[in-house]
């Protein structure tokens, strides 16, 4: 088998520009690449350095990458620190690489981790869901798994937070108090995690018998000015006159505390809000803010497992695995008054308590109370009806009051 010596000068160059072509650590024209590369294939040295790049990329010296889109959320932030202590307690290097959701800056990324004899795993978080688009990444053979966010495709193991059910929730919870208008902010991306969040704030409106047409949905570009983009949500809060927001992301969240305080809106008087992240500062502000809250340590053990299964060449775990999402309710929110003469409603969450407690006389009773706020409703409304067709009258006015002494109170059932 030839020597990098032989290599170099039947290609009439340095030995060090051999090398630079087989490690791409400089620049070399084009056209000497491919005259040392042809050589190389012709000498058998090319099985030489296949067995050295395996060594190098089964060895602890390898590396394994992060590329997300921003580490400025909380979300790829926490998890940057989670999966580095993952990937070093395995012995394995990490580094995070930033594509600010730009798909030539992710794919120049991507294209000089695969060109590195040293990466041995990418966790990525794609800038587009289009398999097409990362054609060159199959092909490189690399290990690679889908964070948060996946490529819709049916081999690359994805690790995803439920957001159509988490959204559904959010937003059911809001028709369940008595809003009727509910806004949804959410992030103007071109990612397959935006569409779930929207097709569960949407199935939540049909649920509660409203139409599609009816909705209230806002993107915000984030890549702008923190003053553009608080200026863009006054916008969509001035243009649907919500009584309820909801915010798909933990830096829309703090952007609609901004916008609602350059509004002068309180919350939750004036609109309630459920943000986005449960972090520490959501139980800091005034109110207390109601979100959504994400496993963001399950999402990191989880994607760090399948990450070395596929190293490991390791199979049968499910293609999609899901972190745990749920509502954390605070004093953000606030039940819509039904009653004509300023009844509160009754809480969703009482009712789901009582089932859940299995308090079935609390059950009966919420339900009995329920149903008397909305027949109660009707009765005032019929009873204004009727003083309005009346005008004072002395007769009309005995009738009513006649017609109102025979009515009788029904008590709920005795326990």
């Amino acid at each position: 088998m030839a020597t990098i010596k032989e290599i170099a000068a039947k290609a009439g160059v340095s030995i060090a520009t051999v090398s630079h072509v087989i490690n791409h650590t400089r620049y070399v024209s084009p056209e000497l690449v491919d005259k040392i590369e042809a050589i190389i294939e012709e000498s058998g040295y090319s099985e030489k350095i296949k067995k050295k790049v395996r060594k190098i990329r089964s060895g602890r010296s390898s590396q394994i990458v992060a590329v997300f889109p921003n580490i400025k959320s909380a979300l790829y932030c926490d998890l940057c620190n989670q999966l580095q202590s993952y990937a070093t307690s395995q012995g394995y290097q990490f580094y995070t690489a930033v594509t600010n959701d730009n798909l030539e800056e992710e794919k120049s990324i991507l294209q000089n981790l695969i060109s590195s004899a040293k990466t041995i795993g990418i966790f990525l978080s794609p800038a587009s869901s289009n398999p097409a688009t990362y054609s060159f990444l199959y092909e490189s053979g690399i290990p690679f798994v889908c964070v948060e966010r996946f490529i819709d495709d049916d081999v690359t193991p994805r690790i995803l937070f439920d957001y159509t059910k988490a959204f559904h929730s959010a937003t059911s919870y809001f028709f369940e108090s008595g809003h009727e208008n509910v806004l949804f902010l959410v992030e103007k991306t071109d990612s397959l995690a935006k569409q779930d969040k929207i097709a569960g704030y949407e199935r939540a409106l049909l649920s509660a018998n409203h139409t599609l047409s009816s909705s209230c949905i806002a993107e915000i570009n984030l890549y702008q000015s923190s003053d553009t983009i608080s200026l863009n949500i006054q916008k969509s809060i001035t243009r649907y006159l919500p009584t309820a927001i909801i915010a798909g992301g933990n830096r829309l969240t703090m952007f609609l505390l901004k916008a609602l305080r350059e509004l002068g809106k309180d919350c939750p008087r004036d609109i309630s809000i459920i943000g986005f992240d449960d972090m520490l500062w959501c139980e800091l502000t005034a109110p207390p803010l109601s979100c959504i809250h994400r496993d963001i340590d399950q999402m990191a053990e989880l994607a760090s497992q399948a990450l070395f299964d596929e190293i490991n060449h390791l199979s049968g775990a499910p293609l999609t695995r899901y972190a745990d999402v749920e509502l954390i309710l605070r004093d953000s929110t606030r039940i819509i008054d039904n009653g004509p003469l300023g009844e509160h409603a009754v809480s969703p969450d009482s009712i789901r308590l009582s089932k859940e407690e299995k308090d079935f006389a609390t059950d009966i009773f919420l339900h009995w109370f329920v149903s008397e706020q909305v027949e109660e409703e009707e009765t005032v409304k019929d009873i204004i009806s009727k003083l309005r067709m009346i005008k004072g009258e002395g007769q009309g006015m005995l009738v009513l009051d006649k017609d109102m002494s025979a009515r009788t109170f029904t008590p709920p059932p005795a326990n």
